[in-house]
C-alpha cells in the first residue's frame, strides 16, 4: 500500500486535518466553560449545542457535499474544502485576538460546512487510490490516524500548550504568546495552512463527471438506502459513532476542562480500537471480512455490560474490558467501512458517502437527545449508560448473526483453525452473486471449513457422509445447509445442489466422492452434469494445497519436519463454461496447483534453517545418520559437527561463493554440505565417476577454487583407476576434511555440543547462519554426460525445498521411518532425496560410502530397519541376483522408488519373487531437483469395491503435487491432445533456475505457460486419461534411415517386449553409414546366443524392418555412468569401432 504514489501525503493531510477539527472542537468546550463558570446547565446546554453545530452541516449539505464529491476529482474537493475550512480558521483566530470570542463560537459552524464537504472525498479517495485490494489495510490505517490526531489534539490542549511554554521561558515574547488564550487557536491554524498546502500534492485519481447534477435528499436517499448492503453498512457505522458519541461524552469532565482524553481507561479503548483495526484489515486482505462485525459486537457487548459492575480499585480488569471493547470496535468498523467503500463506484461514491454521513448524523443526534434527555430528567449515574451502550451492542450483534451466520462461522473457524496459515489466491475469480459451483480436490476432513474461511461469499458444501459422523459438526453443518451426498446413490444430492444453483447460490462440489486417500489430483467419480445444465452457473476450479498430511487427512504421516509448518494455500481458478470437460477441468486444477505451490514454498525457510529448526525441535539427540562402521550420530552431534566444521570452512573458503565438494554419501559428505549452506555458499558436489578431465572442466565452469574432500577417499579412486590429485594443480586447492577436523580443538568440539544443546533454533540461526533467499543458488549439479559435455544445472533453495515437500506428500514421511542414504551426493536424486529430505524431514539415514558394496547395503538394510530406498534400476539389478542377499534382509523397508533410468519389467518380477516387494517407477531430471512424477500404491476406496489406481506398468506415474506435465508439439509448443505423443514439458516449483553461463540454452529449455515456467525434457511421451505420464523416448535418440526417423528407445521398447532378452543389460545406438546416412547397432551383456541368431529371431518376430538392428555384438560390459544410466556416447563409440573391426 505504501508504494502508491501519494498514499504517506494523504495521510498527514488526514491527520492534519483531524487534529484540527479535535482541537478546534476542544476549544470552543474550554472557551464556553471558561465563560461559565459555576453555571454547569449552561456549560451542558451550549456543549449541546456544539454538538448540533457539528452535525448540522452533514444535514444540510448533503447534496452539495455529494454534487462535488463526484463532479470534481474527490484530490481537488479535499484541497479546497481544505481552504475554506482554514479561511473560517483564521477567522476564528482572529475574532479570539481582538476578543470576541462569541464570534468565534458562532464561526464554527462554518468550520463544521468545511468539514462536512470534505468528508465524502475524504473516504472516497481511498478507493481510487488504493484499490480494492488494500481497501480494509486503508480504512485500518486511517482509523488509527483519527485516533493518533485525536490523542495529539487532546495532549496538545489540555497541557501541551503549557509543555512548549516551559522551553521558551528565556524568549519573552514567545512566551508572553504561549500564555495567552489565543496562542491556540493560532497553533491550530498553522497545522491547518500546513495541512491545506498538502492536500494540494496528493495525486489526481479518478475522473471528472461533467454530467453530475444537484439532486434533492429524497432522491439521494431512495437511490442510496435501496441497496440493502449499503443500507445494512451505513446504519452499521452510524451506530458504530453513536455509540462512542456517549461512550466519550460519558468521561467528559464539567469543570472547566473538557472532555480528558488522558484518562487510562478511555486510553487504553483507544489501543484496542487501533488493535481491532489492524485486526480487521489483516483479516480482510484477500477480501472484506464480515465476519468480524458479529464478533467485534459480542466483544462490545461483554465489555459493556460488565465494566459497570467492575470495582474502580481493579485497574487491571477494568484496563482489559476497555481494551476488549475497543479491540471490538476496531473489528466491526473497519470491515464496514471497506464494504461500504467496496460497493460504491467513483461517479456515485460521493452519493453514497454523503447520505451515509447524513444518516450517521442524524444518528448521532437522536443518541444525544437521549442521553441528555436521560442525564439531566432521570438523573441516571453516567456508568450505566454502558449498560444502555451494552444493549445497542447486543441488537446489532442479533441482527448480524440473523442475517450472516456464515461470516461469523467463517471468523469463528478462522480462531479454531489458527494454526493454519490460511493464504487465498484468485479469490476475485469467485462471482460477488449468482449462481456458481466450486469444484476441486478434496484431500481433508476440513476442506469445508478451509473453503468458507477462504470465500467471500456463504458456501452451501455439497460433501462425503464422513462429515455427519461427528456428533459436534452435525448441527453447525445442518445450520450451513450443508448438502449430504451418499456415495452409492448421488442423486438425490446431486438434485439438492441444482436447487441450490437455481436460488443463486455458491455450492461446493468434490466430484471425487470422497475424501482422497493419496495427494494426487485423482479422476473424478461423480457425473455433476445434469445438476449444473441450464442453471447459469460458471464452474470455478479451486485446488487447496497444505492440508494432507495433517491428522485431518487419510496421509498416515503426521508430516513432523519442516512440512510441519502448516501454511495452507487455497487458489481459485477462472470461472469456465458449466458444460467444460471433466479432463480440462483437472488440467485446469492442475494448473492452479502450480499457483498454490510456489506461493507456499516461497514462505518456506532455506535448507540450512530448515533443517536447523527440524533438528531443534524434532530430532534433538535421537538418531539422524546411522553408519555402518558404527560412527553414529544423534542431531545434537551432528548440529554440533555442523557448527565446528562451518567455522573453519568459513576460514578456508571466505569470500568464496561456489565450493566444490568431492566425498561420497558418509556423514563427513553430510556435515560439509551442511556447513556450506550454514554460510551461505553454494555447494558444487563433483562427480567422482567421471573422468578427470571432465571433473576439471566443471571446476573451471562453477568458478570453483576450493575442493573440500578425503586424503583416504581420494586414494580409493586412484586405487580404481582415476586420479583426481591433479585437478586442483593451478585451479583449485584441494582442502582434506581431516585435516580441517584435526585442526579444531576438543574445547570447540564442546563449546559447539553444548551450544547445540542449550541455544534456542531461532538465535543459533542468528549467530551463525547466514541469511538467504529462496532464490539464492543452493547447489550446481552437473548432468551426466549421456549425451555430450556435462551440462552445470544451476538449482535454488526454493527449487530443492519444494521438491522435499512434494515428495514427502508422496512418501508420507512418519517418525519411525529410516532412509537408506546410498545415492552419490553429485546425484540430484542423492542429494534431493536420500540426502537433503530426510534431514530436512527429521527422518534418520543410513550411509552408504560405496553402493557398489551390496552386501554391506543389504545388512544395513536389515541392521537399521530401513524402511525407505530410493535408487537406480542398475543398483536394485545387483541386489535381485546377488545371491548373497537374503530374501529377508528388506523386510522393513516399505517404499522402494526406482528413477533415473527405465525400469524393466524383468526387474520388478525379480523384486517381487525374491523381497515380495513392489519397485515403483519414478521420473525426473537434474533440471526438475529432480522428481517430477512416481508410481505409488493403489488403495481401496471406502465403499470397498472401487480400488483408486495409483500405478501403471510401463508409466513413470503421475505428477508430484504442484506439478504439470504438457505434452506438446517439439516445433510449435501447442499443446496436444490426450494420449498423443509429443515432448514433454515440466512445470512446478522444482524447475531450476537455469544452465550455468549458458543463457542461450536457458533460454531454448524454458517455456512460459500462463505466467508459469514450464522445462522442457527433451524427452518424448504422452499422458493417458487418467494423468499417467509414459516416456516414449528421447528426441536426441533418433535414428536416421534413409531420410526416415526411428527412435531407438521405441527399438529397445519392441525388444523389451518380445522377451529375447530379458534379464539381460542391451542397448541400441548408431554408427553412421554412407549409403542410407545411419545403421542401428544392437550392444548386449552376458548372453551365450551368437549375434547372428539374435538378428535372425528379431528378423522373424515380426520387427518392423526399419527397427531391425544392422549389427549385433556381444560385449563384456556395458557402458555405464556413474549414475547408473547408459553411456550413450561411450556405447557409440564402442559401436562404432566394433563396426569398424568387423
Amino acid at each position: 500500500m505504501w508504494k502508491i504514489k501519494g498514499t504517506i501525503r494523504y495521510f498527514f493531510a488526514m491527520w492534519m486535518v483531524t487534529f484540527v477539527q479535535m482541537g478546534v472542537f476542544i476549544y470552543i468546550q474550554q472557551m464556553i466553560a471558561g465563560s461559565n463558570r459555576g453555571e454547569i446547565q449552561d456549560f451542558r446546554w451550549e456543549s449541546l449545542l456544539l454538538q448540533v453545530f457539528v452535525l448540522t452541516p452533514y444535514v444540510i449539505f448533503a447534496p452539495l457535499a455529494s454534487f462535488l464529491s463526484n463532479r470534481f476529482p474527490k484530490q481537488k474537493v479535499l484541497a479546497w474544502t481544505s481552504v475554506i475550512m482554514t479561511a473560517f480558521l483564521i477567522a476564528m483566530a482572529v475574532c479570539a485576538t481582538v476578543g470576541v470570542e462569541r464570534v468565534a463560537y458562532w464561526l464554527f459552524l462554518g468550520l463544521a460546512t468545511g468539514f462536512a464537504l470534505h468528508s465524502p472525498a475524504k473516504y472516497g479517495i481511498l478507493k481510487e487510490m488504493c484499490t480494492n485490494r488494500y481497501l480494509g489495510y486503508a480504512n485500518a490505517f486511517l482509523q488509527i490516524v483519527f485516533l493518533l490526531a485525536l490523542v495529539a489534539a487532546s495532549g496538545l490542549c489540555l497541557g501541551g500548550v503549557e509543555l512548549i511554554r516551559s522551553g521558551f521561558e528565556n524568549v519573552p515574547n514567545v512566551n508572553e504568546f504561549l500564555s495567552s488564550s489565543i496562542a491556540l487557536p493560532w497553533i491550530l491554524t498553522g497545522f491547518s495552512v500546513f495541512g491545506t498546502i498538502l492536500s494540494f500534492f496528493i495525486p489526481k485519481v479518478g475522473t471528472e463527471s461533467q454530467f453530475t447534477k444537484i439532486r434533492s435528499v429524497k432522491r439521494e436517499f431512495q437511490s442510496t438506502l435501496s441497496n440493502p448492503v449499503i443500507r445494512a453498512t451505513i446504519l452499521g457505522i452510524s451506530m458504530f459513532w453513536g455509540m462512542a458519541q456517549i461512550f466519550v461524552l460519558i468521561f467528559q469532565d464539567t469543570n472547566g476542562q473538557g472532555i480528558s482524553f488522558l484518562k487510562y481507561s478511555i486510553l487504553f479503548a483507544f489501543l484496542g480500537l487501533a488493535i481491532g483495526s489492524i485486526w480487521g484489515a489483516k483479516s480482510s486482505k484477500n477480501f472484506i471480512e464480515t465476519g468480524h462485525i458479529p464478533l467485534g459486537m459480542l466483544l462490545v457487548l461483554i465489555s459493556t455490560f460488565l465494566i459497570p459492575f467492575m470495582p474502580s480499585s481493579n485497574l487491571v480488569l477494568l484496563a482489559i474490558l476497555f481494551s476488549l471493547a475497543g479491540l471490538g470496535g476496531g473489528m466491526f468498523l473497519v470491515p464496514l467501512n471497506s464494504l461500504l467503500l467496496y460497493h460504491t463506484r467513483p461517479r456515485r461514491a460521493g452519493r453514497i458517502l454523503a447520505i451515509g454521513n447524513l444518516v450517521q448524523a442524524l444518528i448521532l443526534a437522536g443518541f444525544l437527545g437521549i442521553y441528555t434527555l436521560l442525564l439531566y430528567y432521570f438523573k441516571i449515574e453516567p456508568q450505566y449508560f454502558l449498560i444502555g451502550l451494552g444493549l445497542v451492542a447486543a441488537v446489532c450483534f442479533t441482527w448480524s448473526i440473523f442475517n450472516m451466520p456464515q461470516a461469523m462461522l467463517r471468523s469463528l473457524l478462522k480462531v479454531v483453525f489458527g494454526r493454519y496459515k490460511l493464504r487465498v489466491l484468485g479469490v476475485q475469480n469467485i462471482p460477488d452473486n449468482g449462481p456458481v459451483l466450486l469444484i476441486g480436490s478434496h484431500h481433508s476432513f476440513i476442506d469445508w471449513a478451509v473453503l468458507q474461511m477462504a470465500s467471500p461469499r456463504p458456501l452451501c458444501i455439497a460433501s462425503n457422509k464422513d462429515h455427519f459422523d461427528r456428533w459436534y459438526l452435525r448441527a453447525v453443518l445442518k445450520r450451513l445447509g450443508m448438502i449430504r451426498i451418499d456415495r452409492r446413490d448421488p442423486s438425490k444430492a446431486l438434485k439438492r445442489v441444482r436447487e441450490e444453483l437455481l436460488n443463486g447460490k455458491a455450492v461446493v462440489l468434490f466430484p471425487t466422492g470422497e475424501v482422497s486417500k493419496v495427494p494426487h489430483i485423482v479422476p473424478f467419480l461423480m457425473d455433476y452434469s445434469e445438476a449444473v445444465r441450464d442453471t447459469g452457473a460458471p464452474v470455478v476450479p479451486f485446488y487447496i494445497q497444505g492440508l494432507w498430511g495433517s491428522r485431518y487427512s487419510y496421509s498416515n504421516s503426521d508430516m513432523y519436519g519442516a512440512s510441519a509448518s502448516r501454511s495452507v494455500t487455497v487458489a481459485f481458478g477462472e470461472p469456465v463454461a458449466n458444460d467444460t470437460p471433466e479432463s480440462e477441468i483437472r488440467t485446469i486444477i492442475r494448473h492452479i496447483s502450480l499457483d498454490a505451490w510456489n506461493h507456499t514454498v516461497s514462505k518456506c525457510n532455506s535448507l540450512a534453517i530448515s533443517w536447523l529448526r527440524t533438528c531443534k525441535k524434532i530430532v534433538r539427540s535421537g538418531p539422524v545418520i546411522y553408519n555402518p562402521d558404527g560412527s553414529h550420530f544423534s542431531g545434537y552431534k551432528l548440529l554440533c559437527a555442523v557448527l565446528a566444521f562451518g567455522g573453519k570452512l568459513k576460514a578456508i573458503t571466505q569470500n568464496e561463493k561456489n565450493v566444490g565438494i568431492m566425498l561420497p554419501p558418509t556423514p563427513a559428505g553430510i556435515i560439509v554440505n551442511l556447513g556450506l549452506w550454514m554460510l551461505g555458499k553454494t555447494t558444487v558436489n563433483l562427480n567422482y565417476t567421471s573422468s578427470p578431465s571432465n571433473v576439471s572442466f566443471c571446476i573451471e565452469q562453477a568458478d570453483v577454487k576450493t575442493v573440500i574432500t578425503s586424503r583416504t577417499f581420494l586414494e580409493k579412486l586412484r586405487n580404481r583407476g582415476n586420479d583426481y590429485s591433479k585437478i586442483g594443480d593451478g585451479k583449485c586447492e584441494l582442502i582434506f576434511a581431516e585435516d580441517v577436523m584435526k585442526s579444531i580443538p576438543k574445547i570447540k568440539m564442546l563449546f559447539c555440543l553444548l551450544q547445540a544443546v542449550l541455544i534456542p533454533a531461532r538465535i543459533l540461526q542468528f549467530l551463525y547462519f547466514k541469511r538467504v533467499k529462496l532464490s539464492d543458488t543452493a547447489t550446481i549439479l552437473f548432468s551426466s554426460g549421456s549425451e555430450g559435455r556435462p551440462k552445470g544445472v544451476v538449482l535454488s533453495h526454493r527449487n530443492m525445498i519444494g521438491n522435499i515437500q512434494q515428495l514427502a506428500c508422496i512418501m508420507n514421511v512418519c517418525t519411525d521411518d529410516v532412509m537408506l542414504c546410498e545415492l552419490p551426493l553429485f546425484h540430484s536424486f542423492g542429494l534431493t532425496v536420500t540426502t537433503a529430505l530426510p534431514l530436512v524431514e527429521g527422518c534418520p539415514v543410513v550411509t552408504i560410502a560405496d553402493p557398489t558394496d551390496i552386501k554391506t547395503m543389504a545388512r544395513a538394510c536389515a541392521e537399521f530397519k530401513v524402511t525407505l530406498f530410493v535408487g537406480t534400476p542398475t543398483f536394485l539389478r545387483a541386489f535381485a541376483v546377488n545371491r548373497w542377499v537374503h530374501p529377508m534382509v528388506f523386510k522393513y523397508l516399505r517404499l522402494i522408488i526406482a528413477g533415473a533410468e527405465r525400469l524393466r519389467p524383468e526387474l520388478q518380477q525379480a523384486f517381487r519373487v525374491k523381497f515380495g516387494k513392489e519397485i515403483f517407477e519414478g521420473y525426473g531430471c537434474t533440471e526438475t531437483a529432480p522428481v517430477a512424477s512416481v508410481n505409488t500404491e493403489n488403495v481401496l476406496l471406502s465403499d470397498f469395491l472401487t480400488m483408486q489406481v495409483n500405478t501403471k506398468s510401463g508409466t513413470v506415474g503421475m505428477a508430484l503435487p504442484g506439478t504439470q506435465f504438457l505434452i506438446v508439439d517439439p516445433e510449435t509448443n501447442e499443446e496436444l491432445p490426450v494420449g498423443e505423443s509429443g515432448m514433454i514439458l515440466i512445470g512446478g516449483c522444482q524447475v531450476m533456475e537455469g544452465y550455468l553461463k549458458d543463457p542461450e540454452r536457458t533460454k531454448n529449455s524454458f517455456v512460459m505457460v500462463d505466467g508459469n515456467k514450464f522445462y522442457r525434457t527433451g524427452d518424448k511421451g504422452y499422458i493417458d486419461s487418467d494423468g499417467f505420464l509414459t516416456i516414449v523416448d528421447r528426441y536426441s535418440r533418433f535414428a536416421k534411415l534413409g531420410g526416415e526417423m526411428v527412435s531407438l528407445g521405441a527399438v529397445e521398447k519392441f525388444i523389451q517386449d518380445l522377451e529375447i532378452l530379458d534379464g539381460f543389460d542391451y542397448s541400441v545406438t548408431t554408427v553412421a553409414d554412407e549409403a542410407k546416412g545411419e545403421r542401428i547397432v544392437l550392444l548386449y551383456q552376458n548372453m551365450d546366443k551368437m549375434p547372428a541368431d539374435l538378428l535372425s529371431e528379431l528378423r522373424a518376430s515380426g520387427m518392423p524392418p526399419l527397427m531391425i538392428p544392422s549389427f549385433a555384438f556381444q560385449v563384456e560390459n556395458m557402458p555405464k555412468l556413474g549414475t547408473g544410466k547408459t553411456d550413450y556416447m561411450a556405447a557409440k563409440k564402442m559401436a562404432a569401432e566394433l563396426v569398424a573391426a568387423r
